[in-house]
């Protein structure tokens, strides 16, 4: 009788802590909307009513599609963008997810999942500004339902 309580606990704790999780392979599939943006860029007055613009525009504007053969389509202001796309995991010192996508003409771009839920992905990236130092920027989706 210990022998198959044990049994079921292990099948149990196996399903709650590994194996019933959806792979962040199987997440990301599908369309996804940018549904907000925030940076910590300095900006003039001038310059944020400018970036403001543009950014609502953009989050009207932008899906993405990652597809089970890991291509992707991206559109964002009338353009398309296509191309490769994986799952990197983070190094022995950090856990943290990372996409990464490689378009038609070659260009990686790297972003870390700071969430990725079944309807939900937030895209870090962080780059160097030589005025500025580094600037962090959150990128927000949403899965489409349609």
């Amino acid at each position: 009788m210990k022998t198959k309580l044990f049994t079921i606990v292990f099948f149990a704790m196996v399903c709650v802590f590994g194996a019933c999780t959806t792979p962040p392979q199987d997440k990301i599939v599908g369309k996804w909307n940018l549904s907000k943006i925030e940076t910590d860029q300095k900006l003039s007055e001038d310059e944020k009513l400018a970036y403001d613009s543009f950014i609502e525009e953009l989050i009207k504007s932008t899906s993405i599609t990652y597809n089970s053969d890991f291509s992707y389509e991206q559109t964002a202001n009338g353009n398309t963008t296509k191309g490769k796309w994986q799952i990197i995991s983070g190094s022995d010192d950090e856990s943290t997810l990372k996409l990464q996508t490689t378009d038609d003409s070659g260009q990686k771009v790297t972003v870390s999942l700071e969430t990725l839920t079944d309807d939900e992905m937030v895209q870090v990236s962080v780059e160097e500004d030589p005025n500025q130092g580094k600037i962090t920027t959150k990128n927000y989706f949403k899965k489409s339902t349609k």
